[in-house]
């Protein structure tokens, strides 16, 4: 039986939301080391055995987003081929810290701001008599 070759890479993309969300990708490659299309690909949680799986793109490429941290076992299939498996993949852990004035800054008050404007506007369209000094309130002095 023929078998297929499976790359792996672990990658953490941060969000905003304050926790981090794990990510796996890689290519899968045929016999003669070109990217093999629709190959199942499958990572499995060792700890809690939840299991997601995809088919690698036309160019062999496969990605599997918002994972959990902890260690997956990957392992591909294709009809026809001898399935391959890659254990061990370690994800970082779930948790995020963040300083004070980057979650204020970059985070909290620009959605403080966002839901307050889009509120006003909302309130705007329905015909409530609102103004610029509601808004931004009154200036002092």
């Amino acid at each position: 039986m023929r078998s297929v070759t499976l790359t792996a890479i672990a990658a953490l993309s941060l969000g905003m939301a304050g926790a981090q969300a794990a990510s796996i990708t890689g290519t899968v490659t045929g016999p003669d080391g070109k990217p093999f299309r629709a190959a199942f690909v499958q990572a499995r949680n060792a700890d809690s055995k939840i299991t997601v799986s995809v088919l690698s793109g036309n160019d062999g490429k496969y990605h599997i987003e918002d994972l959990a941290g902890g260690t997956y076992g990957i392992q591909i299939r294709a009809p026809g081929y001898q399935a391959d498996a890659k254990s061990d993949v370690k994800l970082g852990p779930n948790d995020r810290t963040f300083k004070a004035y980057v979650l204020l800054y970059h985070h909290a008050l620009p959605n403080f701001y966002f839901h307050t404007t889009t509120a006003y506007d909302i309130l705007r369209h329905y015909g409530v008599e609102l103004g610029k000094r509601d808004f931004m309130g009154q200036m002092p002095g």
